[in-house]
């Protein structure tokens, strides 16, 4: 009896995620690719890491709502081919924010909400939407970080081509320290040196 609680406990928690990552999808098919992928990066970073499975797990929720809040963004931004405006690039800077709140009342993802909230911070401090600063920020947060740019690098966006896999290596170590945690960056690259 225990056995099938457990599983219809999880089944719902499943179902609940795939819903809202439906209703992402429909606003902005580029998510579908990129949360899938974000989260497949995420867990390589974090199983090499010897993360808790409970974290693990979060990070696995978490990864494929992670830009949940891009829901509340208007398809005109999301969509834009050219550079965006500042009143535009904040209206992008609250997607975090925004999908942080949608969650909220999902009290088994109440330990990875604050890595939705906090993807874009970084480890200098100058990340949004809290400006949190090293290890401040959230282990989850930090993970989910690296992983998005690096996909971010490697797909085509409406302004702009992707960057080789080498490129995309080369700025992660540029940015080591500066935009990302650097034991988590260079875990990371360590992985990538191993894939295709």
């Amino acid at each position: 009896q225990n056995y099938h609680l457990y599983t219809n406990m999880h089944s719902n928690y499943f179902n609940t995620i795939k819903s809202l990552v439906l209703a992402m999808e429909a606003k902005d098919p580029y998510t579908k690719g990129h949360s899938e992928r974000v989260t497949e990066y995420a867990l390589i970073i974090a199983n090499m890491m010897g993360m808790p499975p409970a974290q693990v797990q979060m990070i696995k929720y978490c990864g494929m709502l992670h830009d949940l809040g891009k829901i509340a963004v208007s398809d005109a931004v999301l969509h834009k081919p050219g550079p965006l405006t500042a009143s535009e690039k904040n209206q992008i800077r609250r997607h975090p924010t925004a999908g942080a709140a949608v969650l909220t009342p999902l009290t088994f993802l109440r330990q990875g909400i604050s890595a939705v909230k906090h993807h874009h911070e970084r480890f200098d401090g100058f990340g949004y939407p809290d400006g949190l600063k090293g290890e401040r920020i959230p282990l989850t947060a930090r993970v989910l970080a690296c992983a998005d740019a690096y996909d971010a690098m490697t797909s085509d966006r409406p302004y702009r081509p992707r960057l080789s896999k080498e490129l995309a290596m080369q700025e992660l170590r540029s940015s080591s320290g500066k935009q990302f945690d650097p034991y988590i960056t260079n875990v990371f690259l360590k992985s990538l040196e191993h894939t295709q």
